[in-house]
């Protein structure tokens, strides 16, 4: 009976295990397609990332840039307009300016020049000092050497005028970006 039992559900037994093979190999592919979608997730989570790194990295290279563009419009003329006006605002006299150099530097290139100045008093030439240091052009003092107009016996434009009081001169660098 079991055979004759069998017979007749053939083609049910046989479509049950049809039904359950297809649904064995469903849920693989189901199981392996999601696999894949929670890579592809973390993927592009992994990329939003790194744009947004990309995209800050890109804002600050346009931010270098405009800062070199704008410290490195500096000449000759310039220089001595910008010197010249700190000079006025803080009421010293600027006798000479000369050049001292360059210095090349792998990022940017240091140009040094010596100032004699003339001032009334400590507190002039400090000013102009820090004016000078606070300017939007880069501008540092490397050294300064002080003395009253009297000691300056080899300097005559010092002597030629005497409401000045004190002489000073500065070694006085700027910088340009490469």
């Amino acid at each position: 009976m079991e055979i004759s039992v069998i017979i007749n559900y053939k083609n049910k037994i046989i479509n049950g295990g049809i039904i359950l093979l297809a649904v064995i190999i469903g849920y693989n592919l189901y199981s392996g397609q999601a696999k894949t979608v929670d890579s592809l997730k973390g993927n592009k989570e992994t990329e939003l990332k790194r744009n947004e790194i990309l995209n800050g990295i890109s804002t600050s290279e346009n931010q270098i840039s405009k800062y070199k563009n704008f410290v490195n419009k500096k000449d000759v003329s310039s220089l001595i307009n910008s010197l010249a006006t700190l000079a006025n605002n803080a009421k010293v006299k600027i006798a000479s300016v000369k050049p001292l150099g360059v210095i090349d530097f792998p990022v940017y290139t240091k140009s040094q020049f010596q100032l004699q100045i003339n001032a009334l008093n400590f507190a002039v030439l400090g000013k102009f000092i820090s004016d000078l240091e606070n300017s939007d052009d880069i501008y540092t003092v490397d050294a300064i050497t002080i003395f009253p107009v009297s000691a300056s016996a080899e300097r005559p434009e010092v002597e030629s005028n005497q409401k000045e009081k004190l002489s000073a001169e500065m070694k006085v660098s700027t910088i340009l970006f490469k």
